[in-house]
């Protein structure tokens, strides 16, 4: 029998029979065309579901891919427009230390300031306690009318010695003296050594007599003060009658 030059299918007489190149079988086996058709059929469908499957990953692949590309695409848009819109938000190194260094400046100028605040402070407090010890001093000296110590005083005359003690000079009268330093205009804020003013024995509403402030309750708003009084230099308090009734203001000469 004559070989052929590749493998060929003949069919003969409704059955199939394979042929090999080069190589003879021993025994031939006829397969039925409507076998082989079926088991040709089965494998083009297994090929076919296969080819399927691949192509359905490949489209996932691609379009996880695409998606992902956008994505990108779109933050990076998003942070060059925020750079453009905001360009505060987003300080340049130079910019971030300038900022730093001007607010060492602030927070070292605040400390300074509260520094000479507290020292301010202590100096006034002092300043008032020696004032208060001075005019103790003359506790039970006589009162006369005109008269500025240091054995006789009226009520500006004494304020303005104890004052002078201290070399501080301020005006002789009490309706100048209440135009000098500071107003204190709560009650609570007033300190030791601050000059207080009442209206006078003919009018409450007109400067006519002055005292120095020896203690202050803040909660209660009664202050303790001592002047040169009608019976002589004394400590009277602020809700007596006669003084609560002509109680006008308060002036702080030394800050």
């Amino acid at each position: 029998m004559a070989y052929l030059p590749r493998s060929r299918l003949h069919a003969a007489h409704g059955s199939v029979r394979i042929f090999f190149v080069g190589f003879q079988p021993p025994f031939s086996r006829h397969v039925p065309a409507s076998e082989f058709s079926h088991s040709m059929w089965k494998e083009g469908q297994r090929g076919g579901k296969c080819s399927v499957a691949t192509d359905k990953k490949r489209m996932f692949v691609n379009i996880k891919k695409t998606l992902f590309s956008v994505s990108f695409g779109l933050m990076s848009l998003f942070t060059a427009s925020a750079q453009d819109m905001m360009p505060e938000a987003m300080p340049a190194r130079c910019t971030a230390e300038k900022i730093v260094t001007e607010v060492a400046a602030v927070t070292l100028e605040s400390e300074a300031e509260a520094a000479r605040t507290v020292r301010t402070t202590t100096a006034r407090n002092r300043f008032g306690e020696n004032i208060v010890k001075t005019a103790l001093q003359y506790l039970g000296a006589r009162y006369r009318s005109g008269m500025s110590g240091p054995y006789a005083f009226d009520c500006s005359g004494f304020t303005s010695y104890v004052y002078g003690r201290e070399n501080v000079s301020i005006t002789r009268s009490s309706r100048s003296q209440y135009t000098q330093g500071m107003p204190v205009r709560n009650v609570a804020d007033l300190q030791k050594g601050d000059l207080v003013f009442f209206g006078g024995s003919r009018s409450h509403s007109s400067v006519g007599h002055v005292g120095i402030v020896t203690d202050v309750d803040p909660v209660t708003g009664k202050f303790s003060f001592v002047h040169a009084s009608r019976t002589g230099v004394k400590v009277s308090e602020s809700n007596e009658p006669y003084y609560s009734r002509r109680y006008i203001g308060a002036r702080r000469i030394v800050e």
